[in-house]
């Protein structure tokens, strides 16, 4: 780095810079404010900090609802169009087709021989015990 003495371009006072690439101002008080004065001869408009408006805050309309409403019912038509059928959640009424088709309560004992009133064996899943129907 250099150790050469500097004249800041805005203000004229001397300084060492602080970075590697040549500095034109000794701080960044003093760049900022050569910036707003060569923006003031050029007739641009410079930014007033203290005259800044706060900001507002949007109430809500029946526009943007509608809006929201309707994006959001694209996006769910979406997912079910493009949603392969394998990989959607499972509903309530799936669960109880299943249990109506795949899970029955009585299964039929193969290994064991007819009841002495001749009723065939099935086993109860509910109660986990050997039962007797026709």
């Amino acid at each position: 780095m250099d150790k050469y003495s500097y004249t800041c371009h805005n203000c004229g006072k001397d300084y060492i810079p602080k970075r590697r690439v040549v500095q034109k101002y000794c701080s960044n008080s003093c760049r900022t404010r050569a910036f707003m004065l060569k923006n003031i001869k050029t007739g641009l408009s410079v930014p007033d900090i203290k005259s800044k408006e706060p900001t507002k805050i949007e109430t809500m309309s029946l526009a943007g609802v509608g809006n929201t409403v309707a994006g959001v019912a694209v996006v769910k038509l979406a997912e079910s169009l493009f949603t392969p059928e394998a990989n959607k959640p499972a509903t309530k009424s799936d669960i109880k087709n299943l249990e109506a088709k795949i899970i029955k309560r009585y299964y039929p004992v193969k290994n064991m021989p007819l009841n002495v009133n001749g009723l065939k064996p099935y086993f109860d899943v509910n109660s986990s015990t050997v039962v007797y129907f026709k």
